[in-house]
């Protein structure tokens, strides 16, 4: 599982415009990683606890 506040930084890096090869290894992810995180929604708050619980039970991966 990757931390909000990573997921939040490869948000940010790929906004600015830099490309999933460079976010992948400045955030030390896969750039499948990358890919998947650009699917998600915006990451509204760091906090891993807190983002887990507005997260609906039904939409969580299991593994």
């Amino acid at each position: 599982m990757v931390p909000m506040l990573k997921r939040h930084a490869i948000q940010v890096l790929r906004e600015a415009g830099h490309s999933q090869r460079a976010v992948a290894e400045a955030a030390s992810v896969s750039i499948d990683t990358v890919r998947r995180v650009e699917r998600e929604t915006a990451v509204v708050d760091v906090d891993d606890v807190v983002a887990r619980r507005r997260t609906p039970p039904t939409s969580r991966t299991v593994g």
